[in-house]
């Protein structure tokens, strides 16, 4: 199945070479590790060592399908959303890789799982909240000393608050 897939990488990206790059461009910005490695690739080229490109895989392969990191098209029979479980590979060889040769010696960089999500979804969303009451459960009183003195006394503020609780309209 690897072998299958290796041999037709090309098939997986409609013949273009070019389209893993943005989508590792876009990765790198999320994936700690992927960032990394785009730091790798900018000093390689800058020392003019081999450039480092990529070539994808999937599994389970089949001829018809295209790599499930492009976007697809639901207008397209061919190309509707890929079933659930494949596995994608992009690799980054370095100078000339013989995938035909049977065997790859390889350094994983990084690793996740993720799920294309559906075009519509049902959904639902339940709020739990105490209903109000019928005062509020917070008051300020706002009072004037009764006296020509500037400060309160302590009898003046509860004669005030005393007041203000027994007026209840």
């Amino acid at each position: 199945m690897l072998d299958d897939s290796l041999s037709n990488w090309r098939k997986l990206l409609d013949e273009d070479e070019d389209k893993p790059l943005p989508w590792f461009q876009q990765a790198a910005k999320v994936r700690t590790l992927l960032s990394h490695y785009e730091d790798t690739m900018a000093f390689a080229e800058a020392l003019k060592r081999d450039t480092l490109g990529f070539k994808v895989s999937q599994i389970p392969f089949n001829v018809d399908e295209r790599w499930i990191a492009l976007p697809f098209d639901k207008n397209n029979e061919k190309d509707k959303k890929p079933i659930d479980g494949k596995l994608s590979l992009v690799i980054s060889p370095y100078g000339k890789a013989d995938f035909a040769g049977g065997k790859i010696c390889a350094h994983v960089i990084d690793e996740w799982i993720e799920v294309i999500p559906d075009d519509e979804e049902t959904t639902g969303v339940a709020f739990h909240y105490d209903a109000p009451n019928s005062e509020a459960p917070q008051t300020l009183l706002l009072a004037v000393s009764p006296g020509k003195e500037p400060t309160w006394k302590l009898e003046d503020v509860i004669a005030t608050v005393n007041e203000t609780r027994s007026c209840k309209d």
